[in-house]
């Protein structure tokens, strides 16, 4: 009776065992910044250390940062917290981004590896996109606005779930030159701390006195920008791979989007009208 409610049959559970993850991240501020300071980091931390711990550790932080959003930033708008709180959630997010490089690295420092490890640091990765949304929002100074934190969330999801689509389908996370996790983040981070040195209302007025747009459009219009290179490319690279099985397996990829897709925009139209 068991076996009924097996979600893999016991072949695919033997074949776990033997994953191995394949991937790479093409940036350049990564291999030349974010890498080299995870590997000066890890140095600190002894073998026995499981890299699922410093995972953990990572969505830690990133829960510290989010607990100060909540208490010193509730309705979303900088200029209701202390000069201090933003910088130190910025922090926090680039502690949660070091982390996540050390775990990897970690995991081929000591040969331990797995389909586990790979399945906690992306379940981890999607609790970071949400508590992320939160921050970009605030460092924008959106205010209890539902339309301006769905678009936040929408720019955060969208990068992480066409990410994860194109491994299922390819066998490899390939991350772009420019990709969400190493400069998106640095941005968001940048954001954080800028809140600092500058005025909460500055957000709201117009983008370099032209009267079109405001730096919170912009911001938001960069970032949309941005992600939407990234999902054509992905897109197209999963087309690729697909169609040499045939065009019903292309088909069958495209129609994995559907449901993502059709939240997207229900979630639109209801904040829309909000």
């Amino acid at each position: 009776n068991g076996k009924k409610w097996r979600y893999i049959s016991s072949k695919e559970a033997e074949n776990l065992r033997s994953y191995v993850y394949r991937g790479s991240d093409l940036s350049l501020t990564y291999k030349y910044f974010l890498s080299p300071l995870a590997e000066k980091c890890l140095v600190f931390i002894p073998k026995w250390v499981a890299p699922n711990l410093i995972t953990l550790t990572g969505i830690f932080v990133c829960f510290l940062g989010f607990t100060l959003l909540n208490i010193y930033c509730p309705h979303l708008s900088s200029d209701e917290a202390p000069k201090w709180v933003l910088p130190v959630v910025g922090f926090c997010l680039f502690a949660y981004q070091t982390l996540d490089n050390m775990d990897g690295k970690q995991a081929r420092r000591t040969k331990s590896g797995s389909a586990l490890g790979l399945l906690f640091d992306h379940g981890c990765d999607a609790l970071n996109c949400t508590l992320g949304s939160f921050v970009f929002a605030s460092s924008i100074n959106t205010g209890p606005s539902p339309y301006l934190l769905f678009h936040c969330f929408n720019v955060m999801s969208t990068t992480f779930f066409w990410a994860t689509w194109e491994q299922y389908h390819t066998g490899e996370m390939i991350l772009p030159i420019i990709n969400g996790p190493s400069e998106g983040n640095l941005v968001g981070v940048l954001l954080a701390v800028s809140n600092y040195f500058l005025e909460p209302k500055l957000w709201g007025s117009d983008a370099f006195g032209l009267g079109k747009l405001s730096y919170r459009q912009l911001a938001l219009l960069a970032a949309n920008v941005g992600v939407g290179c990234t999902v054509v490319g992905q897109t197209i690279n999963v087309i690729k791979h697909t169609w040499k099985k045939g065009g019903r397996f292309a088909v069958r990829a495209l129609y994995g989007l559907t449901g993502f897709v059709f939240c997207t925009v229900c979630g639109y139209v209801l904040f829309t009208r909000s």
